[in-house]
């Protein structure tokens, strides 16, 4: 009996050893499990960091590209409205040129009017009877003075005779209304203001003159 006590014992011993070591691997995997727990906490926390860095990162980078954007729209409206203030400054600097262009066609039409009051009046008068006349020369015969116009437009004789005969109003240098010619498209008008010894006594030769050319005579009068 002694002996089957002593092997139950042993027995019991047996598995209360098994039991302990059972219990003491248990509670190294009790310590394992806690200590993974709290590696996965700290891990977590970590992930928790991390993920709450990457967010304040995200919103970082859309507050920069919002600003960006902003800047880039400013810019743009800056551009748009310092394209608006170019193209008034070049449509006023047009309307300049424009008047300039005007002013020198002015002054070059000017320069290029004849000095001589008459026929500056003779080409007003026929502008406003929209016959447009382009003076050619003057010529002076003996003292017959001739100035010779090119006839740009449509004309009448009529009309032609209508504004001579405003002449003598206008210049004192017409004592009546001038004679005129036409002929090949161009208005000689022909002003003599000789007095009558003038027209008789051998003015500059014009006998000699007549007797050496070869041309026609027409004598009128007596």
């Amino acid at each position: 009996k002694e002996k089957e006590k002593e092997l139950i014992i042993n027995n019991y011993e047996q598995k209360i050893k098994g039991l302990t070591d059972r219990i003491i691997q248990l509670e190294s995997q009790e310590e394992y499990v806690k200590e993974l727990i709290s590696n996965n906490e700290q891990v977590k926390k970590l992930l928790e960091i991390d993920s709450k860095n990457l967010e304040l990162s995200v919103s970082q980078a859309q507050l920069t590209l919002e600003k960006q954007v902003m800047s880039y729209e400013q810019k743009i409206e800056n551009a748009i409205s310092e394209n608006e203030n170019l193209k008034a400054i070049i449509n006023s600097l047009e309307g300049e040129i424009n008047q300039l262009n005007q002013t020198i066609v002015l002054l070059q039409n000017e320069a290029k009017a004849p000095k001589n009051p008459d026929i500056r009046l003779i080409l007003t008068l026929f502008s406003k009877k929209n016959i447009r006349l382009n003076y050619l020369e003057s010529l002076d015969n003996c003292g017959i003075l001739s100035h010779v116009f090119e006839i740009l437009s449509e004309y009448s004789e009529s009309s032609i005779k209508e504004i001579l005969s405003q002449l003598p109003g206008l210049s004192e240098n017409f004592e009546s209304s001038p004679n005129y010619s036409i002929g090949k498209g161009k208005l000689k008008i022909n002003i003599d203001n000789r007095t009558a010894k003038d027209k008789i006594k051998n003015y500059s030769g014009w006998l000699e003159k007549i007797a050496q050319s070869e041309s026609n005579l027409l004598i009128l009068g007596a």
